[in-house]
C-alpha cells in the first residue's frame, strides 16, 4: 500500500508532456477544415509532411491566440477520396477570412522554412481535396 501511494505521488509531481490543448469549446467560433488525398505510396510521409510544417505553423498561430486548436484526423477508409483532416478552431466568426488573421499568419508563413519529408513537398506527397467551414452549436 505504502508503495502504491508514493508511486502515485511521484507520477502526480512529474509533468507531463502533451500537445497544445484546445481553448475551451466556446472560444471556438468557426473551425476551417482541409482535406488532403495522399499521393500513392505516400500517404505516412504526407502526414509527417503536415505535422513537419503545418503544424509548426499552427503552433505559432495558436500561441498568437489565431487559433483555438489544431487537429489531423486520419480517414480509416482506403477507398474514400481523402485520407486526412486538417481542422483548425479560430476565435472569430470570420475564421481565415478576418484580415488580420490573414495577415498575421502570412507573417508566420514567410518566416517558416518548408521541411521536406524523404526530399518531397505537398505537390509530391498529395494534394488538397476540399475545404470547409464549420460552426460548432451549443447544446449539442
Amino acid at each position: 500500500m505504502r508503495a502504491l501511494l508514493l508511486t502515485l505521488l511521484l507520477a502526480a509531481a512529474v509533468p507531463a508532456i502533451a500537445a497544445p490543448q484546445p481553448a475551451s469549446p466556446a472560444a471556438t467560433m468557426v473551425v476551417e477544415r482541409t482535406y488532403l488525398k495522399a499521393a500513392p505510396g505516400v500517404r505516412e510521409a504526407l502526414a509527417k509532411f503536415i505535422v513537419a510544417n503545418w503544424f509548426a505553423m499552427d503552433r505559432t498561430g495558436l500561441d498568437q491566440g489565431l487559433f483555438t486548436f489544431y487537429r489531423l484526423s486520419e480517414n480509416l477508409d482506403p477507398v474514400a477520396d481523402w485520407d486526412f483532416e486538417v481542422a483548425v478552431g479560430y476565435p472569430t466568426a470570420e475564421g481565415y477570412q478576418n484580415r488580420e488573421t490573414q495577415g498575421r499568419l502570412e507573417a508566420i508563413r514567410q518566416a517558416h522554412t518548408i521541411i521536406l519529408i524523404d526530399g518531397k513537398g505537398l505537390r509530391e506527397l498529395g494534394r488538397i481535396v476540399r475545404t470547409d467551414r464549420i460552426r460548432p452549436r451549443e447544446g449539442s
